[in-house]
């Protein structure tokens, strides 16, 4: 089809709705006379073909013949069948929502740093040996040649005549390995016209007070009223602030009465001492510590486990023990002063202390063979008192 053909008609379309409009506008009905050899159109689309013409005419009367040049027909293009487009949309799978978590807007606080500072080791202490009770003269005169043989006990047995003496070398006898000082006494009446003193013996160290009943050293009337007087001494000791002790002959611990005892206990008493310098001379050591264990056992079941014991031994006493201990008990007897030293190691998981009754040089000599059986002798039970055989060796 000829586009200037389609222009034509356009434009006449357009004429012929103006002329339309008017002649409605001013009640005038009319019409076109048709031509027999013309065609008059008023359409939208006016199609015409090769040759054929058309007759337009205007309101004035003019008229005009619109004709379809000579053009080549166009060939008409086939319909074709348009695929419908592929969509190319991927639905996407829906998502989890997270709701967002809510931040903190406030300003941190600045921390200032600090050192840490290294953990403190406590190291484990060693164990300490069995302690060793002597007199403050001996310590005095040995000092030297006792030196890490410790800890000690020191000890002065005072009366009317060596008070001053006993009391002053008691307070000479100073050394990081005596832990504690006692003052012991053969009379009770004669503590108490000294306790007027009992500052003084508390600044030279004194800790305990001890009573030792012996009929050569304590008057008669405190032996005929043996027990009552054991009371009163104990009470006395505490009122001023001090331990108390009893040491009376061995077999007197043996046979006290249960109340008598409880009421010793109750008036301040604070333990025994059980002299063994003549049983152990001539009795087998195992008897010796099954005697012990008794004794103390009896007495701490009134008292309690804190009731306290201290078991004597005299050097050449103990040499005596080792020929009865070989002859008698089959006991191998190698060293002087075997005999005591299997006995005091056999009763010291019983026992705060072994007391050694000398001023003279077998005191070291007996000190040292203690000492070097406890680092010697394997299973020897090692207590809160004793040292481990690896610090011995050294």
């Amino acid at each position: 089809m000829n586009t200037k053909i389609v222009r034509n008609a356009v434009i006449l379309a357009v004429l012929i709705s103006g002329l339309i409009f008017l002649a409605i506008g001013f009640g005038i009905a009319g019409g076109f006379e048709r031509d027999d050899a013309m065609r008059t159109q008023a359409v939208d689309d006016v199609y015409l073909d090769h040759g054929e013409c058309v007759r337009v005419c205007l309101p004035d009367g003019e008229c005009a013949v619109v004709c379809a040049e000579d053009a080549p027909t166009p060939t008409p293009v086939p319909p074709t069948d348009t695929p419908e487009p592929t969509s190319t949309f991927t639905p996407v799978p829906p998502t989890e929502t997270v709701m967002p978590l809510p931040t903190d807007t406030s300003t941190p606080t600045a921390v200032t740093p600090t050192d840490t500072p290294e953990p403190t080791v406590t190291p484990t202490p060693a164990p300490q040996a069995n302690v060793i009770s002597l007199s403050a003269q001996a310590f005095n005169v040995y000092e030297g040649q006792l030196t890490g043989l410790g800890p000690f006990v020191a000890y002065a047995v005072v009366n009317e005549q060596n008070y001053e003496q006993r009391l002053r070398g008691i307070e000479n006898a100073q050394s990081p390995e005596i832990i504690g000082k006692v003052l012991a006494f053969g009379s009770r009446a004669f503590m108490e016209s000294k306790i007027a003193d009992a500052q003084r013996w508390h600044n030279a160290g004194v800790t305990t007070l001890s009573y030792n009943t012996e009929n050569s050293i304590t008057p008669v009337d405190e032996m005929n009223d043996l027990y009552n007087s054991v009371g009163l001494f104990a009470t006395k000791a505490d009122a001023y602030g001090f331990r108390s002790t009893w040491g009376p002959i061995r077999v007197k611990l043996d046979n006290v009465p249960d109340t008598v005892a409880q009421a010793m206990i109750a008036s301040g008493l604070d333990g025994i001492g059980l002299q063994e310098q003549k049983p152990i001379e001539n009795q087998c050591v195992e008897d010796r510590i099954a005697a012990v264990e008794a004794t103390v056992s009896w007495w701490q079941g009134l008292a309690g486990p804190d009731f306290g014991a201290v078991a004597q031994v005299v050097p050449n006493r103990c040499l005596n023990g080792d020929t009865y201990g070989e002859q008698s008990c089959s006991e191998d007897i190698q060293n002087p002063y075997d005999h005591c030293v299997m006995f005091v190691h056999g009763i010291w998981p019983v026992i705060d202390a072994v007391s050694i009754f000398s001023n003279g040089p077998d005191l070291v000599d007996l000190i040292i063979a203690l000492r070097g059986w406890e680092g010697a002798v394997t299973g020897v039970p090692f207590g809160p008192f004793h040292l481990s055989e690896s610090e011995y060796s050294q």
